[in-house]
C-alpha cells in the first residue's frame, strides 16, 4: 500500500520542568598612563555559573589588557593592542534538554515506533487523534489506551526503552571560552582623514556540541569508500548507558574548537564640508569543527571529528563595505531656484560586496548504523564546507530633503526616499546541497564502486570528488530541486517613501 505512514514518533510523559540558572560575576578594571605616549587598560572578571543539574558548576577568571601607544607623540599615529579571555555561560538549552529529554524517565520519553507492514495501525491511530483534536489542542497526545486500541504498544519509558531517544552530558563538561587578541595601527593621512590596518584573532575552546554516544565502529566490517565505517551499539545495559535497544544518545560535550583570523583595512573621513565616508575591507578565515548546538547537526561519523574541521558555516573570506553621507552646501531661503531646491538635501549611499558562505554536499540517504543522524551525512572522502556559495553585491541609497515650515519654531518636514539593492542585482542566498544516493555496490565485495549524479554543472562524482562546486542559476522552477541549483534569493530591490514631521 502506498501513501500511508509506517512510523510513529510520539513524546510521552510530563513535559513540565522548572530549573534555575544562578549566575554571579564581578569585574574590576583600571587605567594607567604609563607615559605621555603609552596608556594601559587592564581588568579581571570573575564569574560563578551555577547551572541546574546535571550540568557542573563553574568558577572562572577572565583577565583582559589593552594598550594604546603614540610612537611620535604628535597624536597622528596610534598603535593599539589588546588581549583577553572571555567565558560564555552554558546556554540554557543544555540543562533543559538534559532534564526534560534525559534518560531518567521523569519527564518526556521519546521512542520511535516502527509499524512496518502494518500501516492500518497508524491509520487507526491517526483517526483516533483527529477525533480527539480540539481548536486549543489540534495534535493531542495519544494515551496508552488509545494506542492499544489502534494495536500499538508503547515501550515502557526509561533509559533503556526500545528505540529510545534521549540526551546526556559528557564527563568533564566545561563552559566554552575564547582567547581574543588584536593589533592595529591608525594614521592621520590628511585633514579629518585617517587610515587604519589591523589584525584580529579569536581562539575558542570547549565549544558545546551534540555528539552521538551510543555507537562504536564495527571492526568486523570493512570501511566503505563512500559510506565510511559502519557502527554498532556500545555494550552495556546499566541505566543511562547505551545499548542495542537505544536509537539515539545525544550527548552534550565541550569538545568543539574554532579559530578566526581577520585582516582589516579602512579609510575614514570625519564630517567636514558636508561630506563624511568610510571604506572598510576585511580578509578573514573562520575554522571550526562545529557551528551549531542542535542535535540535527550531530556529526554523521562519531569518532571522526577531525574530518569535520574545516571553514565555518559562516565563513566570509572577502568583505567590503563603503558608506558616505553628503549634505549640499546650500541654505534654505537663499539664492535662486536651484540653490533653494537643493538646500538641506542629504545623499547616503552604502555599497556591500562579499564572497559567499560555504556549503557541504550532503547525501541524507546514507546509513552507517550510527543511529538516525543522517541530516549531516556526506561522502566519506568529502570534507565539510567544501562548496563555495554565491557572492553578495548590493548598493543601497537614501535621499532626504528638509523643508522648514516655520523656521523660527523649528517646525520642519523631512521628505525621505530610500532603496535597498538599488541596481536590482539578484543575490542568491542558498544552494541546493542535497544529493540522492546513487551508489553502485560491487556484489562481490559489498563496497561502493561508483556514485555519480548528473547536474547542469556537470557530472558530480560523489565517491571520489572533487567537491568544490559553486552552484548554478536555475532557468525554470523545476530546476530549483536540482542538486547545486541556487534555491533561494535575498529580497529584490525595494523602494520606500516617507514623510517625517519634526516639531
Amino acid at each position: 500500500m502506498a501513501g500511508v505512514p509506517i512510523t510513529l514518533l510520539q513524546a510521552n510523559g510530563n513535559g513540565r520542568w522548572q530549573g534555575w540558572d544562578h549566575y554571579f560575576g564581578l569585574y574590576a578594571e583600571d587605567s594607567w598612563k604609563v607615559s605621555r605616549r603609552l596608556t594601559a587598560n587592564y581588568g579581571l572578571r570573575v564569574d560563578y555559573d551555577n547551572e541546574p543539574a546535571p550540568v557542573p558548576h563553574s568558577l572562572y577568571a577572565s583577565p583582559r589588557i589593552g594598550l594604546a601607544f603614540d610612537p611620535r607623540g604628535d597624536g597622528k599615529t596610534v598603535i593599539r593592542a589588546g588581549a583577553g579571555i572571555f567565558v560564555a555561560p552554558v546556554i540554557f538549552l543544555v540543562p533543559f534538554y538534559l532534564n526534560d529529554l534525559g534518560p531518567n524517565g521523569n519527564h518526556i520519553n521519546l521512542a520511535l515506533e516502527t509499524i512496518t507492514g502494518q500501516p492500518n495501525q497508524l491509520l487507526t491511530a491517526t483517526a483516533i487523534e483527529q477525533g480527539a483534536a480540539t481548536a486549543a489542542n489540534p495534535n493531542p497526545e495519544l494515551s496508552a489506551a488509545q494506542l492499544a486500541a489502534a494495536g500499538i504498544t508503547i515501550q515502557a519509558p526509561g533509559p533503556n526503552a526500545v528505540n529510545g531517544v534521549f540526551y546526556t552530558i559528557a564527563p568533564n563538561f566545561k563552559p566554552q571560552y575564547s582567547m581574543q587578541s588584536s593589533l592595529s595601527i591608525a594614521r592621520q593621512i590628511g585633514p579629518n582623514l585617517a587610515a587604519e590596518i589591523g589584525y584580529n584573532m579569536y581562539r575558542s575552546t570547549h565549544i558545546e556540541q551534540s555528539l552521538e554516544a551510543n555507537y562504536l565502529v564495527d571492526p568486523a566490517l570493512p570501511v566503505d569508500p563512500f559510506v565510511g565505517p559502519f557502527y554498532e551499539p556500545k555494550p552495556g545495559v546499566t541505566a543511562g548507558e547505551p545499548n542495542a535497544a537505544i536509537l539515539q544518545n545525544n550527548q552534550y560535550s565541550s569538545t568543539g574548537s574554532s579559530i578566526y583570523h581577520g585582516l582589516t583595512a579602512s579609510v575614514t573621513k570625519r564630517y567636514d564640508r558636508g561630506l563624511q565616508f568610510q571604506i572598510h575591507y576585511t580578509f578573514s578565515r573562520a575554522i571550526d569543527d562545529t557551528s551549531d548546538y542542535s542535535s540535527l547537526s550531530t556529526p554523521f561519523r562519531p569518532g571522526f571529528l577531525n574530518q569535520d574541521r574545516a571553514v565555518s558555516d559562516f565563513n566570509i573570506t572577502h568583505n567590503f563595505v563603503a558608506n558616505a553621507v553628503y549634505t549640499t552646501p546650500f541654505h534654505p531661503g537663499q539664492g535662486g531656484f536651484w540653490p533653494r531646491l537643493l538646500a538641506d538635501v542629504s545623499i547616503s549611499p552604502i555599497v556591500y560586496a562579499r564572497s559567499g558562505v560555504p556549503f557541504t554536499l550532503l547525501v541524507p540517504g546514507l546509513s552507517n548504523g550510527a543511529g538516525s543522524h543522517s541530516s549531516e551525512a556526506r561522502p566519506f572522502h568529502e570534507g565539510r564546507n567544501t562548496g563555495i556559495g554565491p557572492a553578495f553585491y548590493s548598493w543601497d541609497m537614501r535621499l532626504s530633503k528638509v523643508v522648514y515650515l516655520r523656521p523660527d519654531s523649528g517646525l520642519k518636514l523631512e521628505v525621505i526616499a530610500q532603496a535597498t539593492d538599488l541596481l536590482n542585482h539578484t543575490n542568491f542566498s542558498a544552494v541546493n546541497n542535497i544529493f540522492p544516493n546513487t551508489a553502485v555496490v560491487d556484489p562481490a565485495t559489498g563496497l561502493t564502486q561508483s556514485a555519480v549524479v548528473p547536474t547542469p554543472e556537470g557530472t558530480v562524482d560523489l565517491l571520489n570528488g572533487p567537491y568544490r562546486y559553486q552552484g548554478f542559476v536555475p532557468t525554470s522552477a523545476s530546476e530549483l530541486s536540482t542538486p547545486l541549483a541556487f534555491s533561494s534569493a535575498n529580497p529584490p530591490r525595494q523602494v520606500s517613501l516617507a514623510l517625517q514631521l519634526a516639531f
